[in-house]
């Protein structure tokens, strides 16, 4: 399963400083599950997000990351010990969030996606 792709390329290129502390926290501990907070505080914010390149005249933010993201999201929690779901999240992470995804190791993106569905849950 692959996600559709709506979103403008070039899309959101920074990191809000806030995610980023948290990121540094994440990464100076010897648990993963620091990155679930990360995780469910990403998602969280999401819809603060806005890249400068996005015309929120012609389309809705909000509505595009429900089109693309919401879909990965749920199918991780269905089955959230698939790694082909955690994968998905990972590349669209990479192709809209690029500068985020740098900041997940490899090892630490289950522990990201589990925290991105429970925000996913809170919110919806």
């Amino acid at each position: 399963m692959s996600f559709t792709t709506l979103l403008p390329e070039g899309t959101f290129t920074g990191i809000p400083s806030h995610l980023r502390g948290m990121f540094r926290e994440a990464s100076g501990r010897r648990h993963g599950s620091d990155y679930r907070q990360v995780g469910r505080h990403f998602v969280s914010i999401l819809t603060t997000l806005v890249p400068d390149d996005f015309d929120e005249e012609v389309q809705s933010w909000s509505v595009l990351l429900d089109i693309e993201l919401v879909p990965i999201l749920r199918a991780l929690d269905a089955q959230s010990s698939d790694f082909n779901h955690v994968g998905q999240l990972r590349a669209w992470t990479r192709c809209r969030f690029p500068r985020v995804a740098e900041l997940v190791p490899s090892q630490r993106w289950k522990q990201f996606a589990l925290g991105a569905t429970e925000a996913m849950e809170e919110l919806c």
